[in-house]
C-alpha cells in the first residue's frame, strides 16, 4: 500500500499546514532546515499537550495511522500492540 501524500509534511496537523508547504516550497538547505523547525513545532505540541496533538494527528494522519495498524496486525498476530 501506498500513501496518498509523497511529503509526510503533509501528514502535518492542521495547525501547521501553511509551514508545512513553505518548508516544501524550498530548496536544498533552506528546505532542510525549515523541515527541521517544523519538526520542533510539532514535537513542542506532543510535548505540551499529548492529548490534542494525538486528536490532531488522529484527524491530519489517519491514513499513516491505519497503514501502520495494518503493518503492526501482520507482525503481531493475535490482536496484541507494539505500542
Amino acid at each position: 500500500m501506498a500513501l496518498k501524500e509523497h511529503d509526510f509534511e503533509h501528514y502535518c496537523p492542521a495547525e501547521f499546514e501553511q509551514k508545512a508547504t513553505a518548508a516544501l516550497a524550498q530548496d536544498g538547505k533552506a528546505k532542510r532546515d525549515a523541515k527541521r523547525e517544523l519538526l520542533e513545532e510539532v514535537r513542542l505540541l506532543a510535548d505540551e499537550d499529548d492529548g490534542r496533538a494525538k486528536a490532531a494527528f488522529e484527524a491530519s494522519a489517519s491514513e499513516v495511522i491505519e497503514f501502520l495498524r495494518k503493518v503492526e496486525a501482520t507482525l503481531v498476530p493475535g490482536g496484541e500492540t507494539l505500542v
